[in-house]
């Protein structure tokens, strides 16, 4: 029996911008819905790619998935895929939404609507996909209407990636700090996630290198060593935002250590291999938004600093 909350593993979490922001990001919704002709935009995310999701309703999936329904004349809903009731209540408060439900309501909740829009549907597990085109007459492509209303970043998301690139570089620091005063790779490694997650980050995703960044792994006991020279790549979100930070450990303590020029493609590809069709930002400047159920990149680079 699972008795562990999985916001343990997932650090604090809640809405990352005033509810105000998101009210806003929903009207724009409805005035494009009416413009489209179309009764409400579905949006699917889960524990893996949930930024469409996170835009619409500030909520970041923490174990399986979620869906926000945003109608052209009513306020969002939230349907959580979620072990029971009281999940279901405690979800509601991490979302910019009216009401939150049980995954299974929401093909009676569509029964209302006739023609929708959908975004997420490349992420979405066949049968849910299959289960939302029979609830309505009729499903068009969702994801260029979320990709367009959110291609200018506002000055709240703006703010978020500067404070990701700075946990990401706060936690990267301290990571240093620990490998140079004697700390096996992995342990050091760890201080870096545990410093990050309690200081706000919704999730860290981390990968080490022992041989100066030409091969990144996960953690595993293998970490246990210290390697030289030790590479390691940290990636920090916030609210669907990522701040990222390299560090190459093979300089002279006192010298500023440099990453090898194989780290950044390397750990881009890892997180998103779309990514790499767009010149590489600098760590920690940018938001991961690829959208296109066609597959097409739709992200917006954003240079912070």
């Amino acid at each position: 029996m699972q008795t562990m909350h999985p916001a343990v593993l997932r650090g604090l979490t809640g809405l990352a911008l005033p509810v105000e922001e998101f009210d806003a990001r929903a009207a724009a919704i409805r005035r494009e819905l009416v413009r489209q002709a179309l009764d409400a935009l579905v949006v699917y995310g889960d524990a893996r790619d949930y930024a469409s999701l996170a835009w619409v309703a500030g909520f970041v999936p923490m174990l399986r998935w979620a869906i926000a329904v945003v109608p052209a004349k009513s306020a969002v809903e939230l349907f959580v895929a979620a072990p029971g009731s009281r999940d279901v209540a405690a979800m509601r408060k991490l979302a910019a939404a009216a009401s939150a439900d049980g995954i299974g309501a929401l093909e009676r909740a569509l029964l209302r609507f006739g023609r929708v829009a959908m975004a997420g549907a490349r992420h979405m597990r066949a049968s849910q996909e299959a289960a939302i085109r029979q609830s309505v007459a009729e499903v068009v492509e969702g994801d260029a209407l979320i990709a367009e209303l959110a291609a200018e970043p506002s000055e709240g998301e703006v703010g978020l990636l500067e404070g990701a690139a700075t946990l990401a570089g706060e936690s990267a620091r301290l990571v240093e700090r620990a490998w140079r005063q004697g700390e096996a790779a992995g342990p050091a490694l760890l201080d870096g996630d545990l410093f990050a997650r309690e200081r706000g980050a919704h999730d860290v995703r981390l990968m080490w290198s022992g041989d100066g960044g030409r091969t990144f792994r996960p953690l595993t006991p293998a970490a246990s060593g210290r390697p030289h020279p030790f590479a390691f790549y940290m990636a920090v979100e916030r609210g669907g935002y990522w701040g990222e930070a390299f560090r190459t450990l093979d300089a002279p303590a006192g010298e500023p250590a440099a990453p090898h020029p194989m780290v950044a493609p390397v750990a881009r590809m890892w997180l998103s291999i779309e990514e790499l069709t767009e010149p590489p930002g600098r760590p920690g400047v940018y938001s991961i938004r690829t959208t296109t159920v066609s597959g097409a990149v739709s992200s917006r680079t954003v240079r912070v600093r």
